[in-house]
């Protein structure tokens, strides 16, 4: 009885994992040259750091396009207790990105969500606490969107 319960249990946990399907486009080409198209919202670190990591050779057959479009960011404060100010700071961060290869498109949008303490006494800790999560935001928005674009290779 206790195995049975224990599968049961691992096949729940298993079952609720909130990880989405890897879509795979097959291309008929090796080798293909990423154009990359920003939107207006689109920050420029985030910006600079895909030209950067993304550089490719133009003299591929095989043109794929990467769309990003629809950055927004919001901050959410968290008030709870006696205190007149927050106790936690939450930013979220959303992009939408549309992959396009070989007339086959991928949307995506990706989200990523920092919380961290905000009962700071200094006020400048603060502010650079917020300067350090938007960047972590910024770099983990590059990682997944870098994962999208890798599961091209596949």
């Amino acid at each position: 009885m206790k195995k049975i319960s224990l599968n049961i249990l691992l096949l729940a946990m298993v079952s609720s994992c909130s990880m989405g399907q890897f879509t795979n486009i097959q291309s008929t080409h090796s080798k293909y040259s990423l154009d990359i198209i920003y939107d207006q919202t689109v920050p420029t670190l985030i910006k600079q750091s895909l030209d950067m990591t993304l550089k490719e050779d133009k003299n591929n057959d095989e043109e794929a396009i990467l769309s990003l479009k629809n950055f927004q960011m919001k901050r959410t404060n968290i008030y709870a207790g006696n205190y007149l100010r927050s106790l936690e700071t939450e930013i979220t961060s959303s992009i939408e990105v549309l992959i396009i290869l070989d007339d086959k498109e991928i949307n995506k949008t990706l989200m990523n969500t920092k919380r961290f303490n905000s009962m700071e006494l200094n006020a400048l800790a603060e502010m650079e606490m917020n300067v350090f999560v938007k960047q972590e935001i910024f770099n983990a928005i590059v990682q997944d969107i870098l994962f999208e674009v890798n599961l091209l290779d596949l």
